[in-house]
């Protein structure tokens, strides 16, 4: 029993009342646990105070005769994750880390040292660093003692655990099924043979006596207690009313719950009405004993979207702001990278012109355009594959009588693309005098050129449409088909 960090009583009576308090309650605590099993705890923080309160604390331990131990303190692993402990803290604390600076330490000295560090941290006491290391000594154990075996199931006198749970289960399939010799769902008592056989080679009779005992007990006390999951599947425990669920009548599957060839015990969980559950815990003490009852905690990790949120809260961002970025996150993904797929967004404009393409098809000489939109991790990108100059313009049908073949006109001029505009003082315009010259032609407007006509009928000629004028035959585009 050690006597703790600044939290402990010891520390806490030291700061409180002075050397005095502090002697009373570490008293209190050789008394509590023997003298043999408290041990005096310092802990370099990096405090400047730290070797003033070494000090008095290595003097409370020579007074009352009990070793000095040199700790760690440790939060966490290396100095490197010293911040990610704080807004661990900040998360537990419920409030960011801004307003949790003050009661944080303000270097990273929380982490595990090497033997080095240790001598050099607590080189003023330094018999209590290799008295710390003999204490871990005696604290190893073997993992072998996490599932020891279950203690004895009493059971009445000419039994032994594996006849008793035979009788119990003789019991409730004679309500169940009906006796042996008239069953009512043929095989059953050949299926709960075939069970118990396998809960006996496997030494499990004595575990399915203590989960019988805890659900009898809920049912006689009117306490809502079901067996769930692949206990299911055994009816064995149907017959003892651990479960509710016929497996000889449902076809279900022994073997998921229990076989030979698995390894480990049976898993049994019983949901119990929370409001009565601590009555099952006292019964469970006071059936088998304090030295052999213990309860187990679940190591429960973070979802992605608590983890988020909460790591924002911490950080200092709003609620908003973490609702937004939390809900950014699949329900139940995760936050590792996972490969990207670009996805690709066509637009309503371009799947029209799509099937626009697919109609009048590529040699025609009217292309649709296509947009697409393709998104990706840092900037949108977007490309598009434009048309030619006559896909976006329309088409008139001429009838074959009105069709008269002409040969094609010039080519336009493409259009040149205008560049910014330079600036900079304009040239100055050279002025004339304005005089009134007889021999000055005016000036006309440039007559339209005039396509003559020609006997050619190839297909992607133009064509001469009644009522349309030259210039307009040039804007458009005549389909030669009928």
């Amino acid at each position: 029993m050690l006597t703790g960090c600044r939290k402990g009583a010891v520390r806490r009576a030291l700061a409180a009342g002075g050397r005095d308090a502090a002697r009373r309650e570490l008293d209190r605590l050789t008394a509590l646990f023997g003298h043999d099993n408290v041990a005096v705890e310092i802990t370099a923080t990096g405090d400047p105070r730290d070797s003033g309160l070494h000090d008095a604390l290595a003097d409370l331990a020579r007074e009352a005769r009990l070793p000095l131990v040199a700790t760690s303190n440790a939060h966490y692993a290396r100095p490197s994750d010293a911040t990610l402990a704080n807004a661990l803290a900040a998360v537990r604390a419920t409030t960011s880390l801004e307003a949790m600076d003050g009661w944080l330490p303000g270097a990273p000295t929380a982490h595990l040292h090497s033997a080095a560090e240790m001598t050099h941290l607590h080189h003023r006491h330094p018999q209590a660093v290799p008295t710390a290391a003999r204490l871990a000594d005696e604290c190893v154990f073997d993992l072998g003692l996490v599932a020891p075996d279950l203690p004895p199931y009493p059971v009445p006198e000419g039994h032994d655990e594996a006849s008793w749970l035979r009788e119990l289960v003789r019991r409730g399939a004679v309500d169940r099924y009906g006796p042996r010799e008239a069953e009512r769902i043929p095989g059953a008592w050949a299926q709960l043979d075939h069970e118990l056989a396998v809960i006996e080679k496997l030494h499990f009779s004595g575990y399915f006596l203590v989960v019988y005992d805890l659900v009898t007990f809920c049912h006689r006390n009117g306490i809502l207690a079901q067996g769930r999951g692949s206990a299911a599947n055994s009816a064995v425990c149907f017959a003892l009313g651990i479960t509710a669920v016929d497996a000889v009548k449902h076809g279900l599957l022994f073997e998921r719950f229990l076989a030979p060839e698995r390894d480990g015990p049976p898993d049994i969980d019983v949901d119990i009405e929370s409001v009565r559950r601590e009555e099952v815990i006292q019964h469970v003490y006071e059936r088998f004993g304090r030295t052999h009852a213990a309860q187990v905690a679940n190591v429960i990790s973070y979802r992605p979207r608590s983890a988020v949120r909460d790591a924002a809260r911490a950080l200092g961002y709003d609620v908003g702001q973490q609702d937004a970025w939390s809900k950014s996150i699949e329900r139940w993904g995760s936050l590792r990278d996972n490969p990207k797929v670009e996805p690709t967004v066509v637009t309503r404009a371009a799947a029209k012109d799509a099937r626009g393409a697919a109609v009048w098809g590529g040699a025609s000489g009217h292309r649709a355009s296509a947009t697409s939109v393709t998104r990706s991790p840092t900037t949108p990108t977007v490309t598009a594959l434009t048309a030619t100059r006559t896909a976006h313009r329309p088409v008139r049908w001429c009838t074959p009588a009105a069709r008269t073949p002409t040969t094609p006109g010039p080519a336009l001029p493409e259009p040149v693309p205008r560049g910014p505009v330079p600036r900079g003082p304009k040239p100055p315009v050279p002025t004339t005098p304005t005089t009134s010259s007889p021999s000055a032609a005016p000036r006309r407007r440039p007559t339209p050129a005039t396509f003559p006509s020609t006997s050619s009928t190839s297909p992607n000629a133009s064509c001469a449409c009644p009522g349309t004028s030259a210039s307009t035959r040039v804007a458009w585009s005549c389909a030669t088909g009928p």
